[in-house]
């Protein structure tokens, strides 16, 4: 594994991936997200082709603040959408 330092001059690691796509992750990373031995881990893209990898717990807080933040709630939003696509077939 190598060190590569960004124009932020933060750290990363690289390393290969190995048989049947397996990857390391390193231990600083592992220790500084909490990631654990026999953790499920999700992997989400996003925009740029980046790559975020979240434990499952991680990604169910992320996603509770999601809803929390939206000031819509989920029924005005169903209304919404039924609104847009009736005036469609209009």
């Amino acid at each position: 594994m190598g060190r590569v330092y960004t124009d932020q001059m933060s750290v990363t690691e690289s390393t290969k991936v190995g048989p049947k796509g397996r990857v390391v992750i390193p231990q600083r990373f592992r220790d500084e997200l909490g990631i654990a031995e026999g953790d499920e881990l999700i992997f989400v893209t996003g925009a740029r082709g980046v790559l975020s990898v979240l434990t499952r717990e991680q990604l169910v807080a992320e996603l509770d603040g999601s809803w929390q933040d939206n000031d819509l709630s989920l029924v005005d939003e169903l209304f919404a959408d039924r609104r847009a696509e009736a005036a469609r077939d209009r």
